[in-house]
Parts: C-alpha cells; sequence; structure tokens
C-alpha cells in the first residue's frame, strides 16, 4: 500500500472517530445594530438608517443621549465600537448611535465653491422634523443630541452649529474643508460660541483640512459654560481618510471630558449623586453615575468594610443598568463585610485626624533622604515643613529607571510614646492609607516599618506566608 493511500485512509478513519456534535455545530451570526429604511416626505425619499444601541438598552428601562453620525455607510461601525469602548470604561456614558446614509452627498451637504447653492438647510430639516422625532418614538432617548461629520460631512455639521433652529446640542466636525465660499462660516461659529450663556460643545479634528491656527479665535470666543477643544492629527500617520477611526475616539473623549471623575477617591452614593446631579445641568439630562464607577466604588467600600453603604451603591446599580458582574459575590462579599462590621481606624477617620503642633514636630522638620526597602529598594525624600503655622510634608519616591513620583501627606502624627507616623493615599486600588511608623534613632536617624491602613486586604494565606516587611530608613539633610 503506498504511503499516500495509507494516509488518505488514516484521514478518513481519524474524521469518522470526530464528535457527531462537531458535525452538527453551525456558526451563529453576530447581530451588531438595526438597520430600518426610513421615508423621509421632506426629501421624498427614503434613507438608510443604522442603529446602535448599548448593552444595557435590552436590561433596563433607561434612556440615552444620541449620537447622529453622517455618511453613515462607512462611519457607523468605528463610531459605534468607540461609543462601546469608551462607555464601557466609564469614559462616556452609554449612548445611542444613529447612522444616516448618503442618496447625494453633494446636495445634502454644503460644498466650499457652490456655497448657498445646495439643499443643506433641507437635508436639516430632515434630520431635525423627520428623523430626530423618528428615533425618539421608537428609542428611549434623552435630549442630548449630537452631530458627527467627517471632511464634506464635517462642513455640514458646522453649518448645523450655527443655524438658529439647529436640532443638536453638541458638535463634532473633522477635517471639515472650511475655505472658499464657506471661509465666513468661522465667524458665525465665533459668534455661536460667545454668544451669552450659549452652553454647546464643538469639538474639531484637524488633519489636511479644518481650523488650524484659526482655531485660538475659537478659544477666545467661547465663555462658559460653552466648551470647546481641538484634536491635531499628524499627516505622517493618518490620511484623510483614515483620520476618522483615531479621530471620532479622541473627539468623544474631549467631547464628554467631564463625565469620568480625574480622581479616584472613594465616594459614598450621596457623594456620587451630587457630583452627577451638579454635571447633569451640564447635560442637559439627569445623568446615571456611570456603572464602572459604581463599581469602582463598591470595590473600595468593601475593602473599607463599609458594607451598608456597598450595599446601597449595588442596589442602585442594578436599579439602573438592570444588572451586575458577578452580583452573586458582591453581595456574599457585602454580606460578609456587614456581619464583620467597620474597621477600627477607616480612611475618613485618618483623614479627618488633626495634625501635630509646630512645637510637637520641631524635631522632624527638615529634609531626610534615604531609601524604602523592598523586592526593589527605592530611593527616598521626605520633607516636612511649616506654611501659615500649618505642617505639611511630601515624599518622593525615585524608582529604579530614575522616575520620580511626588506624595503629599494626608496624614502626621506623633504619638505620646514617640512613635512618628505620616502617610499619602495610595495612588492605586485599594485606596487606602500608606503610613510609615517608626521612631528617632538619634536626632537625624530615623526608622519605621511601612503598612497600609483603613483598608482590609484580602491576601491568600500562601501569599501572606511570602510577604516580608517593608522598612523605610531616612536621615536628616544639613539645612541649605
Amino acid at each position: 500500500m503506498s504511503r499516500i493511500l495509507l494516509g488518505v485512509l488514516l484521514l478518513v478513519a481519524a474524521t469518522c472517530l470526530l464528535p457527531t456534535t462537531t458535525q452538527a455545530q453551525s456558526p451563529e451570526p453576530l447581530v451588531f445594530g438595526e438597520q430600518w429604511n426610513h421615508r423621509s416626505e421632506l426629501l421624498q425619499e427614503d434613507r438608510t438608517i443604522r442603529v446602535f444601541t448599548p448593552a444595557s438598552y435590552h436590561t433596563s428601562a433607561q434612556a440615552y443621549p444620541v449620537i447622529y453620525v453622517l455618511d453613515g455607510e462607512v462611519a457607523f461601525y468605528h463610531t459605534a465600537t468607540a461609543v462601546q469602548f469608551l462607555a464601557l470604561h466609564g469614559v462616556m456614558p452609554e449612548a445611542l448611535v444613529v447612522a444616516v446614509h448618503n442618496t447625494d452627498r453633494f446636495r445634502d451637504m454644503p460644498i466650499p465653491d457652490a456655497y448657498g447653492n445646495g439643499q443643506e438647510d433641507a437635508f436639516l430639516a430632515y434630520l431635525g422634523d423627520e428623523l430626530a422625532p423618528f428615533i425618539e418614538e421608537h428609542y428611549r432617548t434623552q435630549p442630548l443630541r449630537v452631530l458627527i461629520g467627517h471632511s464634506q460631512g464635517g462642513l455640514f455639521a458646522t453649518y448645523a452649529h450655527t443655524h438658529p433652529e439647529t436640532p443638536f446640542q453638541w458638535f463634532v466636525t473633522l477635517d471639515a474643508p472650511l475655505f472658499g465660499r464657506v471661509e465666513s462660516m468661522k465667524d458665525d461659529v465665533v459668534a455661536r460660541l460667545g454668544a451669552p450663556g450659549y452652553a454647546g460643545r464643538l469639538v474639531t479634528v484637524d488633519r489636511t483640512l479644518g481650523w488650524h491656527e484659526a482655531w485660538e479665535r475659537v478659544e477666545k470666543a467661547a465663555s462658559s459654560p460653552a466648551m470647546v477643544a481641538q484634536v491635531q492629527v499628524d499627516p505622517a500617520t493618518d490620511s484623510h481618510e483614515t483620520m476618522t477611526y483615531r479621530g471620532i475616539y479622541e473627539s468623544l473623549q474631549r467631547l464628554f471630558a467631564d463625565y469620568a471623575p480625574a480622581d479616584i477617591t472613594t465616594k459614598s452614593l450621596p457623594q456620587l449623586q451630587a457630583q452627577y446631579d451638579t454635571l447633569s445641568a451640564q447635560y442637559g439630562y439627569a445623568l446615571a453615575i456611570p456603572r464602572r464607577l459604581l463599581l469602582r466604588n463598591i470595590d473600595d467600600l468593601l475593602f473599607q468594610m463599609r458594607g451598608s453603604e456597598a450595599n446601597a451603591m449595588l442596589d442602585y446599580l442594578v436599579a439602573t443598568y438592570g444588572e451586575a458582574p458577578n452580583e452573586a459575590a458582591l453581595r456574599q462579599r457585602i454580606a460578609a463585610a456587614i456581619e464583620e462590621g467597620p474597621l477600627e481606624e477607616t480612611v475618613a477617620d485618618i483623614l479627618a485626624a488633626p495634625g501635630p503642633s509646630v512645637e510637637v514636630m520641631a524635631p522632624f522638620l527638615g529634609v531626610w533622604k534615604g531609601e524604602i526597602q523592598t523586592q526593589v529598594p527605592m530611593e527616598v525624600t521626605v520633607a516636612f515643613e511649616v506654611v501659615n503655622g500649618v505642617v505639611q510634608g511630601h515624599t518622593m519616591l525615585t524608582r529604579p529607571d530614575g522616575r520620580t513620583d511626588r506624595l503629599d501627606h494626608v496624614m502626621t502624627r506623633v504619638r505620646d510614646d514617640g512613635t512618628f507616623e505620616f502617610g499619602y493615599m495610595n495612588q492605586m486600588r485599594p485606596r487606602g492609607v500608606i503610613v510609615y511608623s517608626g521612631r528617632l534613632e538619634n536626632p537625624n536617624a530615623y526608622r519605621g516599618e511601612m503598612e497600609m491602613r483603613g483598608v482590609k486586604l484580602q491576601i491568600p494565606p500562601h501569599i501572606a506566608a511570602t510577604m516580608q516587611p517593608t522598612f523605610i530608613e531616612l536621615h536628616r539633610q544639613p539645612d541649605p
């Protein structure tokens, strides 16, 4: 028997031995969005419309802001995925994406050298008087409407921004051809942004076209509560066509820059609600606290053994979004935290404790240098000074690669037995206070041990058994 024939027979035999379930399996299609054939009586034509809904749309009763994107046949997928990704990470609110396909682009959108001869006013009327009501009839929406356009679509978005009866509140323009007969639109934008009480937002993304140096006029004209931002795209990185992928992602980051808090301080549910109530006034609708922010704070509250507060926050999350990842496990952690009770010293206790007097701190004032003894030792500089009668301090950590971090002290304490403690907030999570506690070995030498306080760390026993204490050694530096 030839080797080829033997190989064929072995292959057939092996195939026959495969599980029958493998043979019967078939792939299931993935569905991304919905498509409508929308009739316009104003334009006397049918328009193709694609709509993306966020995951929570089908598990909650939430309503969502709507992002309308022009040139929908090419812009739908990367706009929807950018919105989905940024919302997942709490950078922007979850939103509907409505992509409007073209039928006659040169009729509907302004042309730089023929501005005034098109029907952009009719297209804007279609968007505001027919499409938006249709979307709001068939989907749960909030009153915030955002318009995104690229190139000629960006020129139309600019026109829509300056129109006195525009149906949109916020705008993103990408590489809009603002030259020739449409140059006057720049004056209209500046006037619009400078109008008293105007609360709109405009983000422009410029590569080949757009505003470039003229953007300075916009920044000078815009006054609060209006918000403007410019994104510059490197021509060596992207072409006029490909810049939309990067541009939409970065423009959405800028447009919603105030949505995600810059700090990572642990907050209670009432604190978060107050924060987003204030922000709601700028967005024009009642903002829900981001799901990712809720999950992060629930985790932080559990580290701080604030079980009842974590439970209230989880109830809010489920009521708002309809589901919580690993909800059963979270409920078990909450029950355990409530049963065990609060910590003896919480982060709030540490932050609220009064600092020592200048007299008590006298032996520790000045600059100290030394080393933190970890697996990878780090150089450290610690400084204590008196500012307006109050003791302040900070720690400078120098990593082996030369990077330096400055960490302001949130606690300084001299105990009755002479133990000197100082610390700063952990810059990662859990959000405890890293505290150094030790004594002066002599007036110019300090040695202490580091620990994290205000949180209960969940360290597996086999890892805890291998952990070594972390010490700090400091030496006073001569006065300059």
